[in-house]
């Protein structure tokens, strides 16, 4: 019988998930937002902002399609405008009995096709499009996959046309109505059929995506693009369970997460995206905290195990009972060892561990047909250690990587991270040592799976610091041959606890998608949050289209003698005004401690600091309870508006207290705060509908909402306002944001702010005025590497403009500096010597 707790928190979020795609093969397209969210917040892709597609004798436009379903699906899929006054308009709506897409010209339908005329077709199903415009013939036909329709349509109003996909702001043919869909691959032939522009919607800068055949620049408004699926990780889903260290199992068949732990069985299923629970009938799961579950796909049942008991405990799922009777509570003799299920020969391996202040290099083998435990102690080829990854990689081998242990085992005698790889063989337990690197200045452990690339020869695992209560989980992608490696993806925040928190790494082949666990355990419960990245994972700079420029200096060249004295002249100018303007950014050191705060700021970016009207430093004032209250209003006031509700700022600065302490505790500090912030200046803390949020004046200056609105703007011009982006660059090189604050509910908001300050910064840096200035670059350049101090690609473009402009020696001296950071931070020296670094740019 299933149930559902009532008593336990279930949060889920779900995004759209594109299924069926193969290792290798990248998520393209922009996914629209709709109805879900307001107006100004849809989606919108302007194929034609700066000039209009010549169209004289017809066109055909193609694309493909993808329809979702919400609560409402009616809306513009595109809108063609022909001579600013004739438009042709495709609807959709999934739910619409009438039609699924409708060819509209003014009042008037062309064309309407219903979803049983399209063969298979269901949400998320990907459709082609193909809209033709015959002038000659007066015809406009829709093809959809298969299904051909055609209808007379004359007019001589389509010589010139504007395009529009989704949302769009034209004076006169203005649209909000936009239907949840993704598109991509948009083709416009000109009525010979030959190409003509080519958007594929896969590569792309912040709001702009070039074609691939003219280079002509889209602009989209409010973009979701498909392929930051590869670097950003989603959260998918959030459990909180009322028990601490539950067992946790993933069935690679069907894609399934689940969590146990006495006779409760929580699922997640990352097809279907949806959580389920079961009490067992009969009997439970072994109560041993530090041992993990396994999914037995050859049976289909859950294995939990107990390393003192030859019988297993078995799950199944259709008598929804556990074949073990013993709840007796053991003492763990292996926390956080690693673990492999082989189901070819039903035996069950772990390795490694720590119990008892030692730890442990045995190998536990569990033969399911012989129903024994085996131990085999490998030390002599791999020191005592837990907290290692371990995955398949094919043939009998398996991958060790890392951890944390002694070569004694012993936990008082130089306990250290290990950072080195092992192939070792699952029957004969041969190992063989493929590498080891240098330890890194900031060290690390591991999740307890890495996952296999073997198109890449590489494999991935989630990297924490072990020595940080308060850290990140880092998707890195190392090499099998060598001791190389790279971060992927965006980061994960966490909460390492030792032997109360977990994390793990499995690759789902039913969504295409890594899956990130983690599960922290405080207070006689467990918090559990579920990730995904689309797979394989990608760096930031690997999505980001460069801005090409078409080559037009043959139809000048025959201006050369005419104007070359003038341009010597002027270039002698420029050069001087250049050297003066190299020669103050060389002598310029951004330097937040000496940096000027202003009169009444609050002050987020590098610090926390608030100044009063008079300029005095009032910091010191606020208590950490009044200092949290008012950077988490002012934090989700930024984000949504509307701030955060009464509940969840209890929850967060008072979890242990009741209803009416929280209440009580709240009024108090509230009082407090509105005191203190009289004196920085025109700020109210206002409450309106159980939510709190932060009404900033005009004389307030706070760093943090700043940057996030001139962000915003930047974001939505076609030519970047160069004084503005001055002043997001001068507010990013504050650095990050609340450093020296470490609490969980702040993680997100700082690797948001991180990953958006990187993103827009380096989008800005394909815009061709912006490219032409070079201490523009550099600052640019610097503000970027206070947030990551190693990108490679920054540091180049850094190096080359230094270079370029005669400065050799601070080229040299930028080089060396990522050289030191990159081995620090890595742990291996950098491959590249600094000629061969320079000679590569952005």
């Amino acid at each position: 019988m299933r149930i559902y707790f009532k008593y336990i928190v279930l949060t889920l979020l779900i995004f759209i998930s594109i299924l069926g795609k193969t290792q290798g093969s990248y998520n393209r397209g922009l996914h629209f937002r709709s109805f879900e969210v307001d107006q100004d917040k849809r989606t919108g892709l302007n194929l034609t902002p700066d000039n209009k597609i010549v169209t004289t004798n017809g066109f055909t436009l193609k694309f493909d399609i993808q329809l979702q379903k919400q609560l409402n699906n009616f809306g513009y899929i595109f809108r063609i405008v022909g001579n600013d006054s004739v438009n042709i308009d495709m609807v959709a709506d999934i739910t619409s009995s009438d039609y699924l897409f409708s060819l509209v010209t003014g009042e008037k339908s062309l064309i309407k096709v219903r979803s049983q005329e399209i063969k298979n077709f269901k949400e998320n199903f990907w459709m082609t499009v193909i809209v033709i415009y015959d002038k000659k013939n007066n015809l406009i036909t829709l093809k959809i996959n298969d299904l051909q329709k055609k209808s007379n349509f004359k007019t001589n109003k389509l010589s010139s046309i504007n395009l529009y996909f989704g949302l769009n702001n034209n004076p006169i043919f203005a649209n909000t109505d936009v239907p949840p869909m993704t598109i991509k691959d948009i083709l416009i032939y000109d009525d010979r059929d030959e190409l003509k522009y080519n958007w594929k919607l896969k590569k792309h800068a912040l709001d702009k995506v070039y074609d691939e055949c003219q280079n002509k620049k889209a602009i989209c408004i409010n973009p979701i693009w498909e392929i930051d699926r590869h670097v950003k990780w989603q959260l998918k889903a959030r459990i909180v369970i009322p028990y601490e260290l539950p067992q946790i199992a993933f069935d690679e068949e069907r894609g399934r997460i689940y969590f146990a732990k006495h006779k409760a069985i929580f699922t997640y299923d990352a097809v279907l995206q949806t959580i389920d629970s079961i009490v067992a009938k009969k009997g439970e799961i072994y109560n041993c905290m530090s041992n993990q579950l396994l999914f037995d796909k050859n049976s289909g049942k859950l294995i939990s195990y107990n390393f003192d008991n030859a019988n297993l405990a078995k799950f199944d799922f259709r008598t929804l009972e556990w074949s073990n009777e013993n709840t007796q509570k053991t003492t763990p003799q292996f926390w956080h060892h690693s673990k492999y299920f082989d189901a070819n020969d039903s035996s069950l391996i772990t390795f490694g561990g720590y119990g008892y202040h030692k730890y442990k290099s045995d190998v536990m083998r569990y033969s399911l047909k012989n129903k024994e435990w085996k131990q085999h102690d490998i030390s002599s080829n791999i020191a005592p250690r837990y907290l290692g990854s371990l995955g398949y990689l094919g043939k009998d081998e398996l991958l060790y990587f890392g951890g944390y242990g002694s070569k004694t085992g012993n936990q008082e005698e130089f306990p250290h991270n290990y950072y080195d790889l092992y192939k070792v063989n699952s029957k004969t337990l041969k190992v063989n040592k493929l590498w080891e690197m240098d330890a890194p200045k900031e060290h690390f452990t591991n999740s307890n799976s890495l996952v296999v690339n073997k198109e890449k020869n590489t494999f991935y695992n989630l990297a924490y610091s072990n020595t940080s209560y308060s850290t990140s989980l880092k998707l890195l992608e190392f090499s099998i041959d060598k001791p190389e490696f790279k971060i992927v993806g965006d980061t994960i925040p966490f909460k390492f606890k030792d032997i109360e928190s977990y994390c793990d790494l499995y690759y789902c082949a039913q969504t295409s998608e890594l899956l990130a666990v983690t599960a922290v355990s405080k207070n006689n419960a467990s918090d559990i949050n579920i990730y995904s990245i689309a797979y394989p994972p990608l760096r930031t700079q690997d999505v980001l289209q460069k801005e090409e420029t078409a080559s037009i200096w043959k139809w000048y060249l025959f201006l050369i003698p005419i104007l070359l004295f003038p341009i010597l002249y002027f270039v002698k100018k420029r050069k001087d005004k250049i050297k003066n303007k190299v020669n103050a950014y060389l002598n310029f050191e951004y330097n937040t401690s000496k940096m000027e705060l202003k009169p009444s700021s609050i002050n987020l970016l590098g610090y926390f600091q608030l100044i009063d009207k008079d300029g005095k430093n009032i910091t010191g004032n606020f208590t950490a309870t009044t200092s949290q209250m008012l950077v988490l209003i002012i934090l989700h006031t930024v984000k949504n508006g509307q701030g955060i509700s009464t509940q969840e700022l209890s929850e967060i600065l008072w979890p242990d207290k009741d209803t009416d302490s929280a209440r009580n505790n709240r009024n108090v500090y509230m009082s407090k705060l509105r005191l203190l912030i009289k004196n920085v200046g025109d700020i109210e803390l206002i409450n309106q509908n159980n939510y709190w949020s932060a009404n900033i004046g005009k004389n307030v200056f706070c760093d943090y909402k700043n940057v996030m609105c001139l962000i915003d703007h930047v974001k939505k011009q076609q030519t970047p306002n160069i004084e503005l982006v001055t002043e997001i660059i001068n507010l990013a090189s504050r650095g990050f944001l609340l450093p020296n604050l470490q609490e969980e509910w702040l993680d997100a908001f700082k690797g948001d702010y991180t990953n958006l300050v990187i993103e827009t910064l380096t989008s800005l840096l394909q815009n061709k005025e912006i490219k032409s200035d070079p201490i523009l670059v550099l600052h640019i350049s610097d503000a970027i590497l206070k947030h990551d101090s190693i990108d490679e690609d920054i540091t180049k473009l850094k190096i080359s403009t230094l270079f370029n402009l005669g400065k050799k020696n601070q080229a040299k001296q930028c080089y060396e500096k990522f050289a030191e950071n990159y081995k620090n931070f890595m742990g291996v020296t950098y491959k590249a010597s600094f000629d061969q670094f320079r000679e590569n740019n952005l």
